[in-house]
């Protein structure tokens, strides 16, 4: 444990934080990187293919995060349409009836029916 807590960058312990402020000192650079996969017995092309599949894989959860976002929005966007579509039907369908009960007046008036 003793190795361990040498090597480990320092925390704000009073604050009950065991991890630096600056996340970047976790970081391993990219080339030791590498280096490490390729002693490991990873090849370039594994590498390089595991690389486009975590990008990939950030990008997807990035759009997942970007729809969260819109997810409210299209929500009452979508819920005033209906509304809207069901208010402005309804006066069609009304002005509708209306025409067909003009139009069977006059025709019963015509016909003499009453």
């Amino acid at each position: 444990v003793d190795r361990f807590e040498s090597y480990r960058p320092p925390g704000d312990a009073a604050e009950g934080r065991t991890s630096p402020k600056d996340p970047i000192l976790f970081m391993i650079p990219q080339w030791e990187r590498e280096i490490r996969l390729l002693r490991g017995g990873c090849t370039r092309e594994e590498i390089a293919d595991a690389t486009r599949r975590a990008e990939e894989e950030k990008m997807k959860r990035d759009d997942t995060l970007r729809r969260l976002r819109l997810q409210k929005f299209e929500y009452v966007a979508e819920l005033v349409g209906r509304k809207a579509r069901r208010l402005l039907g309804r006066e069609d369908s009304d002005k509708k009836l209306y025409r067909r009960w003009l139009i069977e007046d006059r025709r019963r008036r015509e016909a003499g029916l009453r």
